[in-house]
């Protein structure tokens, strides 16, 4: 599905929302000289994969909210009460039971042969007024009249529905995105040639997504992180589960299907949507993971294992493969794959022997040793697709049809376009969140009658804002100390030093550029933190040349020339939605992403105070698109900046959260739709605001023009400060531009 594009059926203006807040800087124009740090070249993939792997570190050593269970295996009853904690666990995550659904929508058929038909089905789904589809193999009319089995089979990253046919689509892949030895690519031919019914749902893709390596099924992740604000806990498996629910719904209410020979076979991250869906919904007989037992403990603490799988999936910090073995057993449990899929061969070394025995000694205890079995080899072929077929055969108690030694692949005459369907699907998904209302508004009850008075009042609310956001509270003054600190550039009025340093705040090194005017040794200078790193440490400065799309037009560099400090401390682009999406999964709301940003900029902060040329009461931030977030929500809680420019569209978000376009938004912007329009209005003042907005920019979603920047303008005024708010409109769209704004900001 390669040129997909993922907000087509949103509204331009929607489009244009989504886009903004998620905005990834276009490179330059023209290329400057190469500037290297340490013999690595500035900003390079090779420098920036070096900078980044303390940020995936620290989010690997965040702590995993595990359930406390002991097991007792005595018998199916004891082991259902040991596992009633870790079965909480899982509900947390996708929700209650929804009703029934499966209902036929539409149906196409895709393929027909000489057994067996494919078609393309859409049903509803148990998520209220949404839709899933589904590719399903229905048996044709046979000389014994009976029922068939059923299973329903769950692609990952990597695959797509129809590879399960062998059908080709390998065009429609990133390069080097297929997983080309997948035990998935024609597994639904030995079941289909032996007479079973197949249901192959589409869940999720990576089409049109830059960062699908760091980020997969980054769609479905912000579809699901739109639920949280509406209703704690759920998220991207509320949708998929229930999808797969509604797929048995839907199986059990055709004539031809046998309801109680039912199972649900996975393959990557499918293998664990599989195990869920097993453990939550009884009506599955037999459960076949397409992946090896692992160690997911051990791969969620290493700073790899944070890249590895959607990170919806990561709730398997708490819930592993033994957690959910015991919520499956004692039914029918089979591991089977092989080494050479890709899937399997990144997590080889968390393939875990001590977990396979686990599992085993869990059955045998339970007296049904031969309904656990684990099925390897180093490469997957026909023979081992036949099986786990004879195995689902016999835990199933199902009689096949005859299939011969090889099963031909037929193609189907065109190979059909999903593009409608997924459309669908997302829309209905989107539409959930929607009617599940909007993300109700907090805010303080400010007194204005003074500065001192105001600042009493809002207290508790700035207070609550770091509980609320999982921001560790730094008890006396941050400890800072400088690892490295190596000139790298002189530039018209100031020099560059490439700084790492280590703060008391954050488990992180950080490592930035500073950039010191010329001058000699100064006092007094005017300091500025550059949230805007994530675009890489040299475009804020312009190193590289202008931008083909206007967006940071080198600010710190005029910043710096006309006598500020500035610093810019680097963070992978990736990292507040993968941060966003790990503590939600791995800590169920205890976290957030701006539990490890905000402390980053604080930490900046405190290593410009440790600057002998600096004036402490003259530190500011200033950031665009999630840095302008990350720039507000840092002064919010460190009071400490004396100025802040919040540059990004103009919009009120609990309007903005009642409309499908919320739920295309980045996975960050639902930790803080409850409260950014609060802390605009009353965490910043009475110090200087800064709000930069272009007329281009994707603006609206207000009840009235303007009305937040409204609400900021009365509390100032209020208080009698009416000067130190600016708003800046230019002409332009989502960019910042420091000729209006550096003016305005201590000199």
């Amino acid at each position: 599905m390669s040129g997909l594009n993922p907000f087509r059926f949103l509204k331009p203006g929607h489009v244009a929302l989504a886009l903004a807040l998620s905005f990834r800087p276009v490179g330059a124009q023209q290329q400057n000289p190469k500037l290297l740090v340490y013999g690595i070249e500035l900003d390079s993939e090779a420098f920036k994969d070096s900078l980044a792997r303390p940020f995936w570190r620290a989010l690997s050593e965040m702590p995993c909210a595990s359930p406390n269970w002991s097991l007792q295996a005595s018998s199916p009853s004891a082991l259902a009460a040991s596992t009633a904690p870790l079965l909480k666990r899982l509900r947390q995550a996708v929700g209650p039971p929804m009703p029934s659904a499966g209902s036929i929508l539409e149906r196409v058929t895709v393929f027909r042969g000489p057994r067996y038909t494919v078609e393309r089905v859409l049903i509803t789904s148990r998520v209220p007024g949404a839709t899933s589809f589904a590719y399903v193999v229905r048996q044709g009319i046979t000389p014994i009249a009976r029922k068939t089995a059923a299973i329903i089979l769950l692609h990952g990253s990597g695959m797509q529905p129809v590879e399960a046919f062998g059908w080709d689509v390998n065009n429609s892949y990133h390069a080097n995105e297929r997983s080309k030895n997948a035990a998935f690519i024609a597994a639904a031919l030995e079941f289909a040639e032996a007479g079973y019914t197949v249901y192959v749902p589409w869940m999720a893709d990576n089409a049109d997504s830059p960062a699908w390596q760091e980020l997969p099924w980054a769609t479905l992740e912000r579809n699901g992180a739109a639920l949280r604000p509406r209703i704690k806990g759920l998220g991207p498996l509320t949708f998929l589960v229930n999808e797969v629910s509604a797929g048995v719904d839907y199986l059990s209410s055709l004539p031809d299907v046998d309801a109680s020979k039912l199972a649900i076979v996975g393959w990557g991250e499918g293998s664990q949507i599989a195990a869920m869906s097993g453990a939550l919904d009884q009506r599955f007989a037999a459960v076949v993971r397409l992946s090896p037992p692992i160690d997911r403990q051990a791969l969620r603490e290493a700073a790899d294992g944070v890249l590895m799988l959607a990170h919806l999936t990561h709730i398997d910090c708490a819930l592993g493969d033994r957690e959910m073995a015991a919520l499956i057993a004692p039914r029918p449990l089979l591991y089977a794959y092989s080494t050479k899929d890709e899937s399997v061969a990144r997590l080889a070394r968390f393939v875990s022997l001590k977990i396979a025995s686990g599992i085993r000694e869990l059955y045998a205890a339970l007296g049904v040793a031969s309904n656990y079995r684990l099925q390897a080899d180093t490469s997957w072929s026909s023979g081992d697709s036949r099986r786990v077929r004879t195995w689902v055969d016999a835990a199933l108690r199902f009689q096949p049809r005859l299939v011969t030694d090889t099963i031909e692949v037929r193609q189907p005459t065109s190979t059909p376009s999903d593009a409608a369907w997924i459309d669908s699907t997302r829309v209905g998904r989107q539409g959930y969140a929607a009617r599940l209302g909007t993300c109700v508004a907090r805010s303080p009850r400010p007194d204005l009658g003074s500065v001192s008075a105001f600042l009493r009042s809002v207290e508790p609310f700035r207070r609550g804002l770091a509980r609320d956001l999982g921001i560790p509270t730094q008890s006396g003054v941050a400890s800072v100390s400088v690892l490295r600190r190596t000139p790298v550039a002189r530039r018209s009025g100031y020099s560059l030093d490439f700084v790492q340093i280590r703060s008391s705040r954050t488990n992180m090194p950080i490592s930035g550029l500073l950039a010191v005017p010329d001058g000699g040794p100064k006092k007094g200078l005017p300091a500025v933190v550059s949230a805007d790193g994530d675009a890489g440490l040299g475009t804020p400065f312009g190193l590289f040349g202008r931008e083909r799309v206007p967006y940071l037009n080198a600010y710190a560099d005029a910043l710096a020339s006309a006598g500020t400090v500035v610093f810019v401390p680097y963070y992978p682009f990736e990292f507040p939605e993968i941060a966003a999406a790990e503590t939600a999964a791995r800590t169920n709301g205890g976290q957030t992403s701006f539990t490890y940003t905000v402390p980053l900029f604080s930490a900046a902060a405190d290593f410009l105070l440790s600057l002998p040329e600096v004036d402490s009461t003259k530190i500011g931030i200033w950031g665009i698109s999630f840095a302008g977030v990350a720039a507000l929500y840092t002064a919010a809680i460190d009071t400490r900046f004396g100025s802040v420019v919040f540059s990004d569209p103009v919009v009120t978000a609990d309007v903005l959260f009642g409309t499908l376009t919320s739920s295309s938004l980045v996975a960050w912007w639902p930790e803080i739709c409850h409260t950014v329009d609060a802390v605009q209005a009353y965490l910043i003042a009475p110090r200087r605001f800064v709000r930069e907005n272009g007329l281009r920019d994707a603006n609206g979603y207000e009840r009235s023009p303007l009305e937040s920047v409204a609400r900021i303008r009365n509390v100032y005024d209020s208080l009698g400060v009416g000067s130190e708010f600016i708003l800046v409109r230019h002409s332009g769209g989502h960019e910042t531009r420091p000729r209006e704004v550096r003016p305005l900001l201590p000199q």
